[in-house]
C-alpha cells in the first residue's frame, strides 16, 4: 500500500462512474530517497498504484492491476512541500480511466484493467 508511505488521502468523493480524489505527497518518503536522490520524482508505477488504490477505496473492493492498456505520463510530479495531486477516476466494469493533475496541469492519464482480489 502506498497510502501512508507515499501519500496521504485528503478527499474521495463521487461514485464509480465519476470519482474524484485528492492526495498530498509525503516528500520525506523512502521512495523519493531512491528515486532520485537530490532530485526526487514520483515514479510512474506509483502514480498508477495510487489510482488503483483510490479506485479500490471508491468501490469498496480490493482491486489490483491486471493489465496496463494505455498510460501516458505528460508532466513529472515533483514532491515539493505539500504537493497535492488530484485524480479523476471512472471505473466501468474492470476498466479504469484515470487522470492525475497538479495545480490543474495534467500529469498522467491512463486506461488500465483491474481485477478484484480475494
Amino acid at each position: 500500500m502506498l497510502e501512508g508511505l507515499l501519500y496521504k488521502r485528503l478527499s474521495l468523493s463521487g461514485d464509480l462512474a465519476a470519482g474524484k480524489a485528492s492526495v498530498v505527497l509525503l516528500d520525506d518518503s523512502e521512495i523519493y530517497k531512491a528515486h532520485f536522490p537530490g532530485f526526487p520524482v514520483t515514479p510512474g508505477v506509483c502514480i498508477v498504484g495510487m489510482a488503483v488504490e483510490l479506485a479500490s477505496a471508491l468501490s469498496g473492493r480490493k482491486l489490483s492491476l491486471a493489465e496496463a492498456k494505455d498510460i501516458k505520463f505528460v508532466t513529472p510530479i515533483f514532491p515539493k512541500g505539500e504537493t497535492v495531486v488530484d485524480f479523476d477516476l471512472a471505473l466501468d466494469g474492470e476498466i479504469l480511466k484515470a487522470t492525475a493533475s497538479v495545480g490543474g496541469e495534467l500529469c498522467a492519464k491512463m486506461t488500465i484493467t483491474l481485477r478484484e482480489d480475494a
